[in-house]
């Protein structure tokens, strides 16, 4: 296996599959504290090749104790000290798990309606990129999204996101916190026309004439919490655009 931090390769498995922290709580009350308190108890033993123990490794040891605001990760693997080992599968890689594309369509007395959907399968990537880190350093940006839903102090009501820290990757670390599911479905294109009917054309000596409206990319419905699920970062989205216009033939 390889492994490249927040993914992975390896035979059998996606491409590029995530690999990735999973994320117990926030620690926002006295409770959370005490709680930490009691993992920190927890340590594994460290053996020599007969069996010997030589040592151990607190809980903490690898990754700094959580304080108020920060955010605690699992023991996965059940070791009793938290670390790289404890990061699971997620996703399917690069890509989604699947594409689709739907086509409808009908003419009556004159009238003409199209559409066309499109959509994708679970996608699952780490939502923490350039605009919406939660490091606050100069030449970085937070979404509002992060800088309303940050755990402060003196805050009244549950924290969504941990606090934000400078040169420190407590709370940054590729986990299921910072996931985000790009799967979506999208009405690219509806078009609804009019062909005026032949007895209305041969004094204009035309053969056809349709008059047509048209919606491009207006709805789509997706759990991603960045511009577009088709773009990345702060690559600019997809366009809205409405049309209306008029065929004519001679």
């Amino acid at each position: 296996m390889a492994d490249y931090g927040s993914y992975f390769i390896q035979e059998g498995s996606p491409i590029n599959q995530g690999y990735v922290l999973k994320v117990d709580r926030i620690i926002q009350t006295q409770e959370d504290l005490d709680y930490v308190e009691e993992l920190s108890k927890k340590y594994k033993e460290i053996t020599d090749e007969n069996g010997n123990v030589t040592g151990r490794k607190d809980y903490f040891q690898t990754y700094k104790r959580p304080e108020l605001g920060d955010v605690l990760y699992k023991d996965m693997n059940g070791d009793g000290t938290l670390d790289d080992n404890d990061r699971i599968k997620r996703g399917h890689g690069t890509a989604p798990r699947f594409f689709y594309d739907i086509n409808v369509g009908f003419e009556y007395k004159g009238f003409d309606f199209s559409m066309l959907m499109s959509g994708t399968g679970n996608y699952y990537v780490q939502y923490q990129n350039m605009h919406t880190t939660n490091l606050a350093v100069s030449g970085y940006q937070i979404g509002q999204e992060i800088a309303d839903g940050r755990w402060y102090e003196g805050r009244e009501t549950p924290a969504k996101y941990p606090r934000l820290l400078i040169n420190d990757s407590r709370n940054t670390r590729a986990s299921d916190l910072w996931e985000s599911n790009k799967r979506f479905f999208k009405i690219r294109n509806i078009q609804l026309g009019y062909s005026l009917p032949q007895r209305w054309l041969k004094p204009v000596l035309l053969s056809r004439a349709r008059v047509f409206c048209s919606l491009e990319n207006f709805f789509t419905f997706t759990d991603y919490q960045g511009l577009d699920p088709e773009t990345s970062g702060i690559n600019y989205p997809t366009m809205r655009q409405a049309s209306f216009g008029v065929n004519v033939s001679f």
